[in-house]
């Protein structure tokens, strides 16, 4: 995806469509990319349209933040003006209404120039919102695009941030680790939770079954060699449940009857301790390829 050339045409569409609602002063300020985890951003009021490729591949927000009420009464009185209504005196229901009316016209112009550029997109109704706080709205550590324009002397800001979901099919993925290393667990919860994932945890393979039982998950690691009930045996049991549940086995050995086993149960991968995170996070993600 060609960001700089989507960008550069949200900015466009920024400039044109605040020129013609307005018919104000309009100057283009600047257009810059900042990180999330270091922009300290935040608004006294926002309007936000959040919106979603059509293939989930990504999805964002687009932003119009005020630093204080008086911006966003002088915008939306310079909007009210132009279709011959009346100044606007407060951030009430009316100036919202207008607020509204701009950016959900800032964002159809933009998301039909983007799908004009191959880059198809559905966006949804604005919403309001008092102290925001880009927190709110991400908490990843994603690149935000700002466009600053300038509307008779004083800056308006529209913000726009990409979360590319290609680049994580894990986000919101329910995994069980069973195994009878609290290490081994600890270790697999921390990182893939740092992938948006809810990780749950059993400490043996009777444990494991529960869990399946109880709430299923869409991928499970499991050890082999386990106190109570063995890996092998859990998963048998879990087959006679969900057979197309995603399993991936850890073991500390590599005997073949273990391996022939795991694979007439139809395991997507068999992993041998000391886990390599980076081979682990590559077999994880083909158990999730559409």
């Amino acid at each position: 995806m060609a960001i700089d050339e989507y960008i550069k045409l949200l900015g466009n569409k920024c400039y044109n469509v605040c020129g013609q609602m307005t018919q104000a002063l309009v100057s283009m300020e600047n257009i810059k990319t900042i990180k999330s985890s270091s922009s300290h951003i935040n608004y006294k009021n926002a309007i936000i349209i959040p919106y979603e490729n059509q293939d989930e591949k990504f999805k964002g927000k687009f932003v119009l933040g005020f630093n204080d009420n008086a911006m966003a009464v002088k915008l939306a009185s310079a909007i009210s003006r132009n279709v011959g209504m009346p100044d606007v005196d407060e951030l009430d229901d009316m100036a919202r209404d207008f607020l509204f009316e701009f950016m959900n016209t800032v964002v159809g112009e933009v998301i039909t120039g983007w799908d004009e550029l191959g880059l198809t997109a559905d966006f949804s109704p604005p919403e309001f919102v008092e102290d925001f706080n880009l927190d709110d709205i991400s908490n990843k550590d994603v690149s935000i695009h700002a466009i600053t324009l300038g509307l008779d002397t004083d800056p308006i800001t529209i913000l726009v941030y990409f979360e590319e979901s290609s680049l994580n099919p894990l986000e919101g993925k329910k995994i069980l680790v069973v195994d009878d290393s609290k290490m081994i667990r600890h270790l697999l919860a921390s990182e893939f939770e740092k992938y948006g994932c809810q990780v749950s945890q059993a400490e043996n393979g009777l444990d494991g079954v529960k869990h399946v039982q109880a709430d299923k998950p869409d991928l499970i690691f499991m050890d082999l060699i386990m106190p109570k009930m063995g890996g092998l045996e859990a998963i048998r049991l879990i087959r006679d449940i969900y057979p197309e549940i995603n399993i991936i086995v850890f073991t500390s050995s590599s005997k073949k009857q273990e391996v022939v086993t795991a694979a007439s149960y139809k395991v997507k991968g068999y992993v041998k301790k000391p886990i390599q995170m980076e081979k682990l996070l590559k077999l994880v993600n083909t158990c999730f390829e559409s």
